[in-house]
């Protein structure tokens, strides 16, 4: 996982067995085109192994190893799609027989969740709900949208040229190659070519110079679903209008995720249409002010947004825009102070996904989508580094004290978010891990971009104003001030374990590594295997949250309590009465619920109406009635879970 760079002027040879005897190297040949097919020929076992199962008589030993094969088939489908269950979507009584890929592809979707009947209660109840309590659409709602929740289409048309032979006259023109089965074709009928259509430039953060365009599709329709079933804002939408709302006054900002904030504005002018968006919302609905709803990724864009819009580097827009044109601001699990889980996907392309699976799912997977090619992908997009934790060691935690949010009756252990142990030992807190990030990827258009430190007074903080490296980090940079009432609302999961914490252990050496021009460094670390035999260290710990080499905390399981609700509950956030980063000290309302998902049943394929997980919570029903009470006008109040949660921190007096 760490690398190590090329010696500048040593020899082949003195740098080939100076490496060997340090440390294992994974090999930098160019995989042979066969490799594809361990991974073709695994998605074929999918669709055949459950039915075998059923049907054969086998003895105990070997079911259980096809049974375990199938499983890690759909884990490794599901790995390379995020958070979307996209394995889950396949069908388990599909007999291979003389099918092909094609005929696979019809059975794969008819296996899809259909899209939900106008009779359907669970998309139109709360509005119906709220309705016949008397209550009407007021505020007109922006929706800003997560990471990976907007489609995304090429724009590149197939005359257009484009610098990789193989996937040159192809035909992609306005398809949507995320979010669809476009994207699922594409990965399984030609992946090197998605991949190339989703890099981004590595010293620009811009188009790749290979010719390739993406671009978000826009409106409503953008952020419904993913995939045809797999809903993200459609209940929250179908509620809304059942309430009152259309598209004259429910609106979407649908943006390009893989783009720094900054090039976000620079290709796209994301700012600007936010600000014509709300200026327009405002017009149309007789005066009155927007609600903003931001999903997880989406409230960094708000919040960089909010410092832009009136700055002298930025929108130049009057100081008391915000007060004349914003009612609200509800946060829904907003990685607000980054995430641990971003480290590792930059530093080495893997997560507590990849990380949890087994030996022999690990070489499929590398064969299929290697950590090399996820890592250089990843790098290449500019938006992970914005969720890098912010804030430092004062709240991510001293190495060998307990963080905030860690429990005091277990050892120190969060603090160091990274822990290195073989041929060098290395504990690092998350200042450390940060640094050492920037020193291992080089010389990115990205190192520059952010700023991760704490205001400690009022003339830093609003001298940050000015910099649009500190525009994200709500710890750096002030709300607005308003004169007239504005509340912002904390709304997230707790109670599912969630990435804090990373081990990680040197391999000793056989495979030689020679660095080259196009490769000018080698893996020479990487993440332990499920149970730590490969290199000789157990890092699973179920009694205090270790699990395959990453420690968990609360969260919502993709951002950590700390990052969802430190803002809204800490003594250095929002809320506290000394904050230099709430000079107003606008109404700030914390409002958690705890996961409580419902078992799978037939045609229910998410954690169901009281999930609170980071992605499912679009769906909780509390949390639905709770943005409907906002746009409708109504004001709420804190609402703790029972469990867990940042209560502690508002009422040292409180015991869960």
């Amino acid at each position: 996982m760490f690398r190590r760079r090329a010696p500048k002027e040593t020899s082949a040879s003195s740098s080939s067995s100076t490496i060997d005897k340090d440390e294992k190297k994974v090999s930098l040949k160019r995989r042979s085109p066969r490799c594809w097919c361990a991974f073709i020929a695994s998605l074929v076992m999918l669709y055949w192994l459950p039915s075998l199962l059923k049907s054969a008589e086998t003895t105990a030993p070997f079911a259980i190893v096809l049974q375990n094969f199938s499983s890690f088939t759909q884990e490794m489908i599901t790995s390379l799609f995020g958070d979307l269950d996209a394995g889950s979507f396949i069908g388990e009584d599909i007999i291979l027989g003389n099918k092909n890929l094609t005929a696979m592809f019809d059975e794969f979707r008819k296996n899809l969740p259909t899209p939900p009947n106008p009779a359907d209660d669970d998309f139109f109840k709360i509005g119906k709900k709220l309705l016949d309590e008397g209550l009407v659409a007021k505020h007109p709602v922006l929706f800003i949208p997560g990471l990976i929740s907007s489609s995304l289409e090429v724009w590149n048309t197939p005359a257009q040229p484009v610098s990789i032979e193989r996937c040159k006259n192809q035909n992609y023109f306005r398809k949507r190659m995320w979010g669809t089965m476009n994207q699922v074709s594409a990965i399984l009928l030609d992946r090197e070519c998605w991949i190339e259509h989703f890099k981004l430039d590595q010293k620009t953060g811009l188009d790749p110079p290979t010719g390739f365009k993406l671009r978000a599709s826009v409106g409503l329709e953008a952020v419904d679903y993913l995939f045809p079933g797999f809903w993200l804002l459609a209940k929250m939408i179908s509620n809304l209008a059942a309430l009152g709302y259309d598209n004259n006054s429910m609106f979407v900002m649908s943006y390009d995720w893989r783009l720094s904030l900054r090039n976000m504005q620079l290709r796209d002018l994301l700012f600007t249409r936010i600000k014509k968006t709300i200026e327009i919302a405002v017009a149309s609905n007789n005066g009155e002010k927007v609600v903003i709803v931001a999903h997880s990724l989406g409230n960094l864009v708000f919040l960089t947004f909010l410092n832009w819009v009136s700055s002298p580097a930025g929108g130049m827009a009057s100081s008391t825009w915000a007060e004349e044109h914003l009612h609200s601001y509800v946060d829904i699990s907003g990685p607000l102070l980054g995430a641990p889980k971003a480290v590792s996907a930059l530093l080495s392309g893997e997560t507590r996904d990849t990380a949890q699976f087994s030996a022999f799912a690990t070489s499929v997977l590398e064969r299929a989508f290697s950590r090399r090619e996820r890592q250089a992908l990843f790098q290449s997009w500019g938006v992970l580094p914005a969720m890098l934790p912010k804030g430092g060691t004062e709240l991510w935690g001293k190495l060998n004290q307990h963080a905030m949010d860690e429990d005091v009756n277990k050892a120190a252990s969060y603090s160091a978010i990274l822990t290195v142990r073989g041929t060098r030992n290395l504990d690092l807190d998350v200042d450390e891990a940060i640094k050492y990030l920037f020193s291992e990827v080089g010389d990115h258009y990205w190192t520059q971009d952010h700023r991760f430190e704490a205001a400690k007074t009022q003339e830093e903080a609003d001298a940050a104003r000015l910099d649009p490296a500190a525009w994200s980090n709500p710890l750096l940079t002030p709300l607005p001030r308003f004169k007239t009432p504005f509340s912002v609302y904390c709304i997230y999961g707790v109670g599912k374990g969630t990435e804090r914490k990373y081990y990680y252990a040197t391999e000793a050496g056989q495979f030689k590594c020679t660095p080259t021009t196009d490769h000018p460094t080698c893996l020479d670390e990487k993440a332990m295997d499920a149970q730590g035999i490969t290199h000789g260290l157990n890092v699973t710990h179920n009694a205090i949250g270790i699990e395959n080499g990453v420690e968990l905390s609360d969260g919502d399981g993709t951002v950590n309590l700390l990052s969802l609700g430190y803002m809204c509950a800490g003594s250095k956030g929002w809320r506290s009465p000394k904050s230099v980063v709430n000079p107003s000290r606008v109404h700030i309302v914390t409002r958690e619920y705890l996961n409580t998902p419902v078992s799978s049943q037939f045609g229910q394929r998410r954690g169901g109406p009281q999930s609170s997980d980071h992605t499912d919570i679009l769906g909780n029903h509390e949390m639905m009635e709770d943005v409907l009470r906002i746009a409708a006008g109504l004001e709420l109040t804190d609402k703790w879970s029972p469990v867990g949660g940042a209560r502690p921190w508002v009422d040292p007096q409180w015991e869960t």
